[in-house]
């Protein structure tokens, strides 16, 4: 399965007039790999603002004194389930993806960002044969061969 990279560009606002949420929210954001966008300036005083690039596999959203502009956002199946039909449209769209079948739109859509189509999630895949059990062990060279003596045993009695 490949690994999701999303993009996004952030804008940091002021919150309180002594900065100090600004300044949490800018240490959170940097710990993740944030990085300070190219030829912008964070601003200490209040009006306290940063704008801010990063690439996570999270999905973020707007929240108070954080502005989030998606460059490149990739959802996977089960975050496609989890939307309601309008929403999934929304988000379908940007790789050229529409329809009415939600099964269809979402098979289409994992196939254009590169994921396993064919996977129901990221923890169980069906094979083309079919459910493998993975409880259910190969049974060894040994096992095999005892069941066969006894089998031909048997027929000669």
């Amino acid at each position: 399965m490949t690994n999701i990279v999303n993009k996004y560009e952030i804008q940091l606002g002021p919150v309180d007039t002594l900065g100090i949420k600004w300044l949490d929210n800018l240490i959170r954001f940097i710990k993740m790999g944030a990085e300070v966008k190219e030829g912008h300036r964070p601003s200490l005083k209040f009006p306290q603002h940063a704008w801010l690039t990063i690439e996570t596999s999270e999905l973020l959203r707007n929240e108070p004194g954080i502005q989030v502009f998606k460059i490149d956002e990739v959802y996977t199946r089960e975050q496609l389930d989890a939307m309601e039909f309008p929403e999934l449209r929304e988000a379908v769209k940007s790789r050229g993806v529409k329809g009415r079948d939600r099964t269809i739109m979402t098979r289409q859509y994992l196939k254009a960002t590169g994921q396993d189509a064919e996977a129901i999630s990221k923890d169980k895949l069906i094979p083309k044969g079919g459910l493998v059990d993975e409880e259910q062990e190969s049974p060894s060279s040994e096992d095999s061969e005892s069941k066969v003596e006894e089998n031909s045993k048997e027929k000669e009695e």
